[in-house]
């Protein structure tokens, strides 16, 4: 869509996005359970990961804790002194890790420091609505989202405990749209 001749979009909403500094990556809103969060628009991801914080403001349960998915390498149950303790702890944690991963309750995928990043499934389906320009909303699906440190949150900043919330939308979610119209060189998003 170079041009508007032959553009329809009158039965769509525009979406006002901004383009990040530096990577000028489209930046949107979306509005999960009433909070609002700053998104990657991401066609090249097919799913949707909201960070931690972003899911705690939403208060987003995942199939199993997030905590309990990506555990701290100093966590020990009795304090550190028993090393077959921390053997035991690990050995259930990989066993419910491995369950949940059979089950598509988990992805892992490489993280930022070449080291693997488990994001976990909601509970349960979302309401994933996008802010449009008439400073209203659109619903984009309900669905199970997932949760977690994936790299493109660097972009929003939302990357490590202390990271703002962030999420990138995905594929998952922008499919389930009859039609969309991304015209970047216009800044210009219709759903």
């Amino acid at each position: 869509y170079g041009s508007k001749h032959g553009l329809d979009v009158d039965e769509l909403d525009k979406v006002s996005y901004e383009q990040l500094p530096v990577s000028t990556l489209p930046s949107v809103t979306l509005m999960i359970n009433g909070e609002a969060v700053p998104a990657l628009f991401d066609t090249g991801s097919p799913i949707t990961v909201l960070n931690a914080r972003a899911a705690e403001a939403a208060g987003i349960e995942t199939t199993i804790p997030i905590e309990e998915a990506n555990p701290d390498e100093s966590d020990s149950a009795d304090g550190g002194w028993n090393p077959f303790s921390k053997i035991a702890s690990n050995i259930q944690s990989a066993q419910k890790i491995a369950k949940a991963t059979a089950e598509g309750n988990i992805l892992q995928i490489m993280g930022t420091d070449g080291k693997p990043v488990l994001l976990v499934k909601s509970k349960e389906a979302e309401t994933v609505n996008i802010k449009t320009a008439s400073s209203g909303e659109k619903l984009l699906s309900s669905s199970q989202i997932f949760v977690g440190d994936i790299p493109g949150l660097q972009a929003l900043g939302g990357l490590g405990g202390d990271a703002p919330p962030a999420a990138v939308l995905g594929m998952d979610v922008l499919s389930k749209l009859p039609r969309m119209v991304f015209r970047a060189r216009q800044n210009e998003l219709y759903l």
